[in-house]
């Protein structure tokens, strides 16, 4: 006869996933609505963003064509980039069992946000402020345009792959995020050789640019992998 205590510990073979928990949800739903909402209101084509990140020309036609005035002021869409790679960081951080200040749940997640949106900002002001300075006013507004299509649709990326982790268990999580990670590597690359263009194409200096380059590209880069591994 079979003992009914072989069957008590059954539940506990498959462990509950860390990433399904109520404010998961919650951080992974939110910025799905806010991208509905922004789509409705903006009339966004995502195939005209792809095609505006991935061509330097149709950028800057669109860029000459609207001006910069709309560029940073779009709040839900900033709230949907910034709560999506916050969130896409956490995951990775939990599935790679990355801590700093062993942060844990929920306050990991703040932290996440405040650095990220910290590092967005600063950047924004540093380029708004030097464009001022150094008299390249439209040059920087320019770079700051395609910036915001680069967030955009990483953004838009993190907001599908961010519900697909903890909800789509066809595909193991680990696989998701290494995926995304090297998206995420892609689309850095591609907008680091859009800001030289940018930049060579409109007479920058050469030395102001790799200071530039140090100072708002690699080193940001740098703190926030020492970040997320724990060791700042």
């Amino acid at each position: 006869m079979m003992q009914p205590a072989h069957y008590q510990g059954l539940g506990e073979l498959i462990p509950a996933s860390p990433f399904r928990t109520d404010w998961i949800f919650a951080v992974t739903i939110i910025p799905v609505v806010l991208f509905i909402v922004t789509s409705a209101t903006e009339h966004g084509n995502p195939s005209s963003l792809v095609k505006k990140v991935l061509s330097h020309r149709y950028a800057n036609t669109l860029f000459r064509g609207s001006g910069s005035s709309r560029q940073v002021i779009l709040v839900p869409t900033w709230l949907m980039i910034l709560m999506s790679m916050s969130t896409f960081a956490w995951f990775f951080q939990v599935e790679y069992m990355l801590f700093p200040w062993d942060l844990r749940g929920i306050r990991l997640w703040m932290a996440d946000f405040a650095v990220i949106t910290g590092a967005v900002i600063v950047r924004y002001m540093v380029s708004f402020i030097t464009g001022e300075i150094s008299g390249n006013r439209e040059l920087f507004r320019e770079y700051l345009f395609n910036i915001f299509s680069y967030y955009n649709l990483l953004g838009i990326f993190l907001v599908v792959t961010n519900f697909m982790i903890p909800y789509f268990t066809v595909i193991p999580p680990l696989y998701l995020i290494a995926s995304a990670s090297v998206l995420i590597g892609i689309l850095y690359i591609l907008r680091t050789v859009r800001l030289v263009s940018i930049f060579i194409m409109g007479g920058f200096s050469l030395l102001y640019l790799i200071l530039y380059l140090c100072a708002l590209e690699f080193t940001p880069i740098l703190i926030f992998i020492k970040y997320l591994s724990g060791t700042v």
